[in-house]
């Protein structure tokens, strides 16, 4: 069960992602509803490791468990979720990750790939340094990720 709530205020959601950075550019991805990149990973289950729940989406998105190298932030963010239009509380843990798995090696810039679901997602390999010129969510991202922390950062992050 994802640690998921809704109530008549709105949704509180348990996130994680991963940061794969390879030739100065970052994997970031979007699915068929979005007009927006964010960063493979999901939601958090009830009990499960925020490591474990990490390793868990990359082998549903991407087909392979990543070697997690260490945790780079703790973000708190507000926003409002684009496909309910409902007010949102989120907390992202935000991992970087190895690139070294083959296969991320063996993918061009960009590649697509079905989700358990049956969404289209499209994985894009996008240039840190020119990160500005595209839309991303958490906003934060796009600034932090040309100058990556030696340890955890916590981060509040407000859209509404």
């Amino acid at each position: 069960m994802d640690i998921t709530y809704y109530n008549e205020d709105g949704k509180f959601n348990h996130r994680v992602c991963g940061i794969v950075i390879k030739d100065g550019r970052v994997l970031a991805m979007r699915d068929s509803r979005s007009d927006y990149f964010y960063f493979p990973g999901g939601r958090v289950h009830l009990h499960e490791r925020a490591e474990d729940a990490l390793v868990r989406e990359f082998s549903e998105e991407l087909g392979f468990s990543p070697e997690i190298i260490r945790p780079l932030w703790v973000c708190q963010t507000y926003f409002h979720d684009p496909l309910r239009g409902t007010p949102t509380h989120e907390i992202g843990i935000y991992f970087l990750v190895s690139p070294g798995s083959p296969v991320l090696a063996s993918r061009g810039d960009s590649f697509t790939r079905r989700d358990e679901l049956g969404d289209e997602l499209t994985f894009s390999w996008l240039p840190v340094a020119e990160l500005g010129k595209y839309k991303i969510f958490p906003r934060f991202l796009s600034e932090r990720l040309q100058s990556l922390p030696s340890s955890l950062e916590l981060i509040t992050e407000k859209q509404i």
